[in-house]
């Protein structure tokens, strides 16, 4: 398994980060 860089790193903390967010949303918008 190769190292990640960090380029994909950061990639995935904001794919995360948008999942988390529009959960969010989706919740509030109840």
């Amino acid at each position: 398994m190769s190292r990640p860089t960090t380029a994909a790193l950061s990639e995935q903390a904001n794919d995360v980060t948008q999942q988390i967010a529009a959960q969010c949303l989706m919740l509030v918008g109840k």
